[in-house]
């Protein structure tokens, strides 16, 4: 692995990567109520994800499961939402760059918790992907739709 700081999850060997994967997915699974826990968990996912052995790892501990759960539970509101909802977000993307982990999330319905969000962050009933919709910008909504459509398409 990369260098970093004495325990940091970067020093890591890849055997240490799967036990901290697994033990970070238990965590994720056990304690689904519990705020803290989860962005603790999703942040530590961020990490591992970030190398091919921690993806694997990831993969095989129900990781993908996990995200969309936190996302689902946490993610639109409550005390740590916007904090969550970015480690989510950044551990989906960390996620994506594997086909295991790919199609771990399309069948976890990633791409149906990130809209969920995504209506929610913009206050509509229903995604609209016309540019400039809902003062996104120009193509920001049709960027973002065209996200979705690749991660469900994965």
């Amino acid at each position: 692995g990369a260098g970093g700081a004495p325990g940091s999850l970067a020093t890591l060997s890849d055997a240490m990567r799967v036990k901290a994967g697994r033990r970070v997915i238990a965590a994720l699974v056990a304690f689904p109520d519990d705020e803290h826990v989860q962005l603790a968990g999703v942040s530590a996912v961020v990490n591992l994800a970030l190398e091919p052995v921690g993806r694997g790892a990831l993969a095989r501990f129900g990781a993908c499961r996990a995200i969309v759960t936190a996302l689902q539970n946490h993610g639109v509101d409550g005390e740590r939402a916007f904090e969550l909802r970015r480690v989510c977000v950044e551990a989906i993307l960390n996620l994506l760059s594997d086909d295991v982990n790919a199609a771990g999330l399309r069948d976890a319905g990633a791409a149906r918790a990130l809209l969920v969000v995504v209506q929610n962050f913009c206050g509509v009933g229903a995604f609209d992907p016309e540019p400039g919709a809902h003062g996104l910008g120009g193509g920001a909504a049709t960027a973002s739709s065209a996200s979705m459509a690749t991660l469900a398409s994965r």
